[in-house]
């Protein structure tokens, strides 16, 4: 397979996951395990098919995909554990769970970040040899 072949590939795998991973929250209230997984495995093949064809991935606006797909969800479960904690630590005088959802936070954060400098590396790099790629150019500042 050549790489935009390839690229191809991985998004329609992260697609199929995505479809997958619907289905799965249509039924679960809380982000289980598996579904974090899932998540994980949608944002490996949103990478993979950045790294392999970027002018496609960016065409493709996977940049906004991974976000709703992968983080979205995540942050939000992330807000509602704070909020549910603060309300605990202020009632029971016991800020340790509190502090460790926000280190949990942090850390989720880090790595969201981390992963947005690999795509915007990965279209920058991209997007100087081909500098009429309006996708690129709109991919790159999203991702910023």
């Amino acid at each position: 397979m050549n790489p935009e072949e390839d690229s191809k590939a991985s998004f329609e795998e992260a697609r199929e996951k995505e479809k997958r991973l619907k289905l799965m929250l249509k039924t679960s209230s809380k982000l289980t395990d598996e579904i974090i997984s899932l998540q994980g495995e949608i944002q490996k093949c949103f990478l993979d098919c950045a790294v392999k064809f970027p002018s496609f991935a960016s065409s493709m606006n996977i940049e906004v995909k991974m976000w709703n797909t992968c983080f979205q969800k995540r942050i939000e479960e992330f807000r509602t554990r704070i909020d549910r904690c603060s309300s605990i630590a202020i009632a029971t005088n016991e800020p340790d769970r509190l502090q460790l959802t926000r280190e949990r936070l942090h850390l989720f954060l880090v790595d969201i970040s981390s992963n947005y400098q690999t795509l915007l590396e990965t279209y920058e790099k991209s997007f100087k040899s081909c500098m009429e790629n309006k996708y690129l150019k709109k991919s790159i500042h999203k991702c910023l």
